[in-house]
């Protein structure tokens, strides 16, 4: 019988097992470790059934199964490696023992490796004499180290597999209002001005955005990826979301920037990788790369809600999805006023667009608000709905709005004698005394306009700020300029044409303190109303955001001192027209025509200044026209117009003498049209007042 290891000689014992072909073979095989195994298999399987007991006590002596040709790897990286630890089985002879060979953790063992003989010696290390079967509770220690791998693999793998189904998307709600979002068969509430995540199954889903109250909203799908950063449903596509690029790098070199991908407008939005969500990019990172630039991404909301997508569609012209944007939230937050939203159109010079809205919705939505509206887009397109009007009014007797709808389709001129009567017929209806008060006052009826303002006080006690306004100018324009200014004096101006006529009126009665909007440097307007009050800026000082002022303020002061205002126009940019006063804009309008720049006054056509009293003041001004267009105007307008008329070559110096003094007359402002009255030239011979 093979036995190479000469384990029979030391151990009779195991004569009759030895006999067994797996033992034999074991045996001959000359590897002490393998010996072992088949007894003990042996030993459990019944196959030595006279010898059981004796293999079972050979198997204690492990030392007699110690393998001399390997030895344990023993290093360890911060605590991280192999090592000896234990001691069993010890020889007091020759002071050997059985130590355990484990993969250590911070120090810790963790799991046995395996055992071997060894000796202590004298460094602190040991004198390893060969590798020894494992005893049972290192059998043990594996088993249980094994089962709890597998658990953390089998729990890994489940999250794997369970992540890989599902993900987190995002409803963002831009909207005043909250909403309730169906992602595939999930429901998400979702408040006002928020976001709310939840887990929704991969795949296409379907969506469904309602009211509180279960109106829909809208429908679409979003695709729910796997591992995407990025999921999000953007709630009528309102709210200013946006991913950008980052980079950081170490030299000074300039990095050609990668655009930032705005999402005004888009409804599902999904992408694969951002390092930043919701939380801003940080100044600085430590990176091992060796890349000269390190690019990352950021996703998140741009502050300002809904308003800064409506911006961002109308402002590059994709007029289509703002007037669905537009639609979708004046029906979901203010169903009964447009208003804001058409004017938001219109003021990107889509005024084509905004009335054909309008007109959309008026089938559905029959108010006046939108009729008033429709009338004032309609008025600046020059589209004349008079006919129109005239029949609602003709088919409605006795509806005050048709009424008032019907007079306000009219010029000023033409409106005062119906509105006078129908303010008659139905003296409670606030629309109608509005617009007599007004019409009275722009038509130059002041003490008969003050019956009306405060007849308008009493309807609408709301209107107390709507009555000091109106009647401070009422007063002003008959004269009685004490009265306007104790009526301004209780109110603060709003906005730059308010505060700029106030000044100017107060100015008439003494000296007026700086307005505070003057002193506020980081607005425009704060630049633009120093400049119509006549002081200069150093232009070389402007804000570098507001360098683009200079050529405006430049306009201004060309217009109040009597400078070459076609060529400061010609300088200035576009959009000038809707940050200048009327009457400034009204008097640039009439230098522009008496240049003749056909370019210029192309320009000053295609952007509809003024709306239809700009076009009715051009039409004016043009060579061989008459005065009959612009005394059709408003009053505060007109005035401005016949100025700008008497400079025109086709007016006589006699003619253009009386308008001045007409002008001079009118005039109850005196802010810009005074100023042109006194710095102005006129042509040779013919002096200013």
């Amino acid at each position: 019988m093979g036995d190479p290891l000469g384990l029979l000689e030391h151990v009779p014992e195991l004569a009759r097992p030895a006999r067994h072909p797996v033992v034999k073979k074991a045996l001959a095989s000359g590897k002490p470790l393998k010996v072992y195994r088949a007894l003990w298999m042996g030993s459990l399987l019944g196959w030595f059934p006279q010898d059981t007991q004796a293999v079972r006590a050979v198997l204690k002596r492990r030392r007699l199964f110690r393998d001399e040709a390997r030895a344990p790897a023993m290093f360890r990286v911060n605590g991280v490696g192999f090592a000896l630890h234990g001691k069993e089985d010890l020889n007091p002879e020759d002071g050997s023992y059985i130590a355990t060979h484990f993969f250590t953790f911070v120090f810790l063992p963790v799991l046995p490796v395996g055992q071997h003989l060894v000796i202590a010696a004298e460094d602190g290390g040991w004198h390893c004499f060969g590798k020894v079967p494992p005893s049972q509770w290192v059998r043990a220690w594996r088993g249980l180290a094994s089962l709890a791998v597998l658990a953390v693999a089998g729990a890994i793998g489940w999250a794997v597999f369970q992540g890989g189904r599902v993900n987190d998307v995002v409803v963002e709600n831009a909207l005043e209002v909250p909403v309730v979002a169906h992602v595939g068969e999930v429901r998400i509430d979702v408040g006002p001005t928020a976001r709310t995540k939840a887990e929704v199954a991969t795949g296409m889903q379907p969506v469904r955005i309602e009211s509180i109250d279960g109106r829909v909203l809208e429908e679409g799908e979003l695709e729910v990826r796997r591992w995407a950063d990025v999921i999000v449903w953007n709630v009528l596509g309102a709210a200013p979301l946006y991913l950008e690029h980052v980079w950081y790098t170490e030299h000074d070199a300039p990095v050609e920037e990668r655009p930032a991908i705005p999402h005004c407008g888009d409804r599902a939005i999904v992408h694969s990788d951002a390092d930043y969500m919701y939380r801003p990019a940080p100044a600085e990172i430590n990176s091992s790369s060796s890349s000269s630039v390190i690019w990352q991404t950021h996703f998140d909301l741009e502050e300002g809600g809904w308003s800064i997508c409506e911006d961002f569609l109308a402002g590059y012209e994709r007029y289509d999805e703002a007037a669905a944007l537009y639609t979708a939230q004046a029906r979901v937050t203010e169903p009964d006023s447009v208003s804001r939203a058409v004017e938001a159109m219109r003021i990107y010079k889509n005024g084509p667009a905004a009335l054909a809205w309008v007109e959309a919705e008026l089938p559905r939505l029959e108010s006046l608000e939108l009729h008033r509206v429709r009338q004032t887009l309609a008025e600046a397109e020059g589209v004349d709905l008079s006919e129109e009007y005239a029949k609602r009014q003709t088919a409605a007797p006795e509806d005050p709005e048709a009424h008032y709808l019907a007079a306000r389709a009219l010029t000023d001129a033409e409106a005062l004698p119906r509105v006078r009567s129908a303010a008659l017929e139905f003296p409670d209806h606030v629309y109608l005394a509005r617009s007599l008060a007004y019409l009275l006052h722009h038509e130059g009826h002041y003490e008969e306009a003050l019956v009306a303002q405060d007849r308008l006080h009493e309807l609408d006690g709301a209107t107390d700020r709507e009555w000091a306004i109106g009647r401070a100018h009422t007063l002003a324009a008959a004269g009685r300029v004490a009265g306007a200014v104790a009526l301004l004096d209780a109110e603060q101006p709003q906005d730059l044409d308010e505060h700029l006529t106030w000044t100017w009126i107060k100015e008439q009665a003494g000296p007026v303190p700086v307005p505070a909007l003057a002193e506020q440097e980081e607005y425009i307007d704060s630049f633009l109303l120093r400049a119509e009050l006549g002081e200069r800026e150093d232009l070389a000082a402007l804000p570098e955001h507001l360098a683009e002022l200079g050529p405006l303020l430049e306009l201004i002061a060309a217009v109040h001192d009597g400078g070459d205002v076609t060529a400061a126009y010609e300088a200035s940019p576009n959009g000038t027209e809707y940050m200048l006063h009327p009457q400034t804009m009204l008097l640039v309008m009439g230098e522009v025509v008496r240049g003749g720049d056909t370019e210029l006054l192309a320009r000053l056509e295609n952007s509809g200044a003024l709306g239809s009293n700009g076009r009715l003041a051009m039409r004016g001004l043009q060579p061989g026209a008459d005065e009959d267009a612009i005394r059709q105007l408003p009053r505060i307008r007109m005035e401005a117009a016949l100025f700008a008329y008497a400079r025109q070559p086709h007016v006589t110096p006699e003619r253009a003498a009386e308008l001045r003094a007409e002008v001079a007359e009118l005039d109850y402002v005196k802010g810009t049209l005074a100023n042109a009255l006194r710095t102005w030239t006129f042509r040779e011979g013919v002096a200013a007042p």
